[in-house]
């Protein structure tokens, strides 16, 4: 959102601050719209963006040039897919190019792919438990993370630098309570639905015993995906185009807002100097 003011032109923000006012109303508007796009509001052209970390809808921030020029944008990695869509992939390619790789013992190439899932009524992911679910885990162990590490990646590569083997992260987890198929089928959850949460546990963050920071839970389930696996097709993704439209309903709406602001401010300055 800006104001063009010709080069060397001496105006300020303070001369015109309903003008300034304007264009940092505007943009914090435009920051406000887009991020409820980004958290599933329903989009013009009948599209939802479903919210699974909220890592999107945080990264949309303002930027301000001066006083009467800001901008708002996302520098979400994936900003630009959720934007104007993502053709098919064959995630297993993965195997290929991500140094988490791992090696079984028959030399094969594998990954362990975490699932996360949202709590019943929760916006911030696109798998949601049912209540039953949540429940179980009420007076249940949870898992944490105990200690970090590292092994040589399953890639067999090595820096150019260096010449040592790559490296990777490898916390170490103290294991708490899995939710088993029986478990599911207790609650009446069967087929699909118990296949895909069959497994999961709750992940505390920080462990029990810590003493500071705040304390929060993550339910996950984890999948192998290896050379040998079916699936793992992701399928193309048509764009959203959230930015668009809130563009295009800024353009729209600010006209008169701006044009408001500058009436004003041009009135106060022609009362100033005919006093």
């Amino acid at each position: 959102m800006g104001v063009w003011i010709p080069p060397g032109a001496p105006i300020t923000g303070e001369m015109f601050p309903n003008l300034a006012a304007a264009v940092s109303m505007v943009c914090e508007e435009g920051q406000s719209r887009w991020m409820g796009y980004a958290g599933g509001k329903n989009l013009p052209n009948g599209m939802t963006i479903t919210p699974r970390t909220g890592t999107y809808l945080r990264s949309i921030q303002i930027a301000r040039h001066g006083p009467f020029h800001g901008e708002v944008f996302s520098d979400a990695p994936h900003a630009r897919a959720i934007e104007f869509g993502s053709p098919a992939r064959d995630l297993k390619q993965m195997l290929s190019t991500s140094h988490k790789v791992r090696l079984s013992k028959t030399g094969k190439r594998y990954l362990i792919i975490p699932f996360r899932w949202g709590t019943p009524g929760s916006t911030m992911s696109g798998r949601s438990m049912p209540e039953e679910v949540h429940q179980w885990f009420a007076d249940k162990n949870g898992s944490f993370v105990v200690g970090s590490g590292d092994r040589r990646s399953g890639t067999g590569a090595y820096w150019v630098s260096t010449r040592s083997p790559v490296r990777v992260n490898a916390p170490r987890y103290s294991w708490g309570d899995r939710l088993r198929k029986q478990d599911l089928s207790a609650m009446g959850i069967h087929g699909v639905s118990a296949r895909n949460m069959a497994g999961m546990v709750r992940m505390q963050n920080p462990a029990p015993e810590a003493k500071q920071g705040a304390k929060h839970s993550e339910y996950l389930t984890f999948r192998i995906m290896t050379e040998d696996s079916k699936g793992w097709l992701s399928p193309a993704q048509p764009g959203k185009f959230p930015a668009k439209q809130t563009a295009e309903e800024l353009r729209r709406d600010a006209k008169a807002v701006v044009e408001e602001a500058v009436r004003r401010d041009v009135q106060n300055r022609l009362m100033e100097a005919f006093q």
